[in-house]
């Protein structure tokens, strides 16, 4: 995570749970020490959301599966972990609107069986606050049968696309039009079988590129409109092949989408364990798995 002053930070659960923070000294420069951030048991990975006047939140599913929050002011001192409730099973996945409003998206822990929404299917849940530095409101049910962490987006105009997966395997979208009024989940596409939850990445052209783990352990991608409808159906991201020297492009994770200087990147961890990169510039197609660091 880059903050506003340059300088790229960390957050991450040591053993024992305990969240800890590491921060550049300056940008580019030395890291500083690990700072341990104890007063809440994580049982999920930390998400954090950078400010534009320095300062930094903390989001993570508490060891009783609330959401808690800290924040970091920007002289750099930390609070105290706050209770915001909920009953999740997936990572929470913090939003950031452009007039400083936050809102956190996640799955619900079904009654009787937290920590794994896939047997009882999780609805979506939203905490949302009503204008920036205000208390968050009460948690709001999105409805669905979700089995991974939501993935979401918000586009130039407000709207809000929140993507998860079904018990048969299908991504699914719910979208917020810009006016508040929620599409309902439908299934995105051809509805073919994906491993994980999708990662996303806005295009040049306005368009949201979708790329998840499919079935047949290849890369695949779908891209969405503006207005959230589909542009382009399921296909393949990179193929997945076995080079003669047995280096294989097929995948071992979900896929990670990022922008670069001029379009947009995909990484993951391949069969046999290279860390593989592809890309893709506007008008040209994504370019073959490059194994190792490229």
């Amino acid at each position: 995570m880059e903050l506003a002053d340059g300088r790229m930070a960390v957050m991450t659960r040591m053993p024992g749970d305990v969240p800890s923070f590491l921060v550049e000294a300056r940008p580019g420069g030395p890291w500083e020490a690990w700072r341990a951030l104890p007063g809440v048991g994580a049982r999920s990975q930390i998400a954090l959301l950078a400010h534009r006047d320095g300062s930094l939140d903390a989001y993570v599913r508490g060891d009783d599966d609330h959401l808690f929050r800290n924040r970091r002011k920007p002289a750099g001192i930390w609070g105290v972990w706050q209770d915001l409730g909920g009953r999740l099973a997936t990572e929470p996945v913090p939003l950031l609107h452009p007039d400083g409003r936050q809102e956190v998206l996640a799955v619900e822990a079904p009654a009787g069986i937290p920590n794994d929404p896939a047997p009882a299917r999780g609805v979506g849940v939203i905490l949302s606050q009503p204008a920036p530095g205000k208390p968050f409101g009460e948690w709001t049910g999105l409805g669905g049968e979700l089995t991974v962490t939501p993935a979401a987006a918000l586009g130039p105009d407000g709207a809000l696309e929140l993507i998860s997966r079904t018990p048969l395997g299908a991504a699914c979208s719910n979208r917020r039009s810009p006016r508040g009024v929620w599409s309902g989940w439908h299934t995105l596409g051809d509805g073919i079988a994906i491993r994980s939850g999708v990662t996303l990445a806005s295009r040049a052209d306005g368009c949201l590129e979708v790329a998840a783990w499919g079935g047949d352990d290849v890369a695949r991608r779908l891209v969405l409109s503006a207005d959230g409808g589909v542009v382009v159906d399921w296909t393949v991201l990179a193929p997945g092949v076995v080079a003669a020297d047995g280096t294989s492009t097929y995948l071992a994770s979900p896929p990670a989408l990022g922008r670069g200087a001029d379009g947009l990147v995909a990484w993951m961890r391949s069969a046999t364990g290279q860390l593989c990169r592809t890309r893709t510039r506007p008008g040209e197609d994504w370019a073959p798995w490059s194994p190792g660091r490229a």
